[in-house]
């Protein structure tokens, strides 16, 4: 059984990964994504996470004009070598889920 970590960041990437995978979006419109879900995160780690994405090629980006008018938003896209990462990831974190269900179950019995 392959160790998931928990620390937030890799937690962030999997996320990031996995709103892509719907989707193209910017930074900011994936803020609001995951609040939605509940994830909160400062917007400087999500900008960081993201430019670690693609300096990985999980990710790729390119500026586009803004609906509103406004300044142009870069425009995260996933590669195939991204969805790969996702799949890899989901994997390892219900085998980690798996791993803390069983010891919460035998916590819970032994009480």
């Amino acid at each position: 059984m392959s160790a998931v970590s928990t620390q937030p960041a890799n937690v962030l990437r999997a996320w990031l990964l996995l709103l892509l995978r719907g989707r193209p979006a910017h930074g900011y419109e994936m803020s609001r994504r995951l609040l939605e879900h509940g994830v909160k995160v400062d917007n400087a780690g999500i900008y960081r996470t993201l430019r670690e994405l693609e300096a990985d090629s999980c990710v790729s980006s390119e500026w586009k004009p803004s609906a509103d008018g406004g300044p142009r938003k870069r425009v995260y896209k996933l590669t195939r070598r991204g969805r790969r990462r996702l799949s890899g990831t989901a994997k390892e974190m219900a085998e980690a889920k798996a791993a803390f269900d069983r010891f919460l179950t035998v916590y819970g019995e032994s009480r």
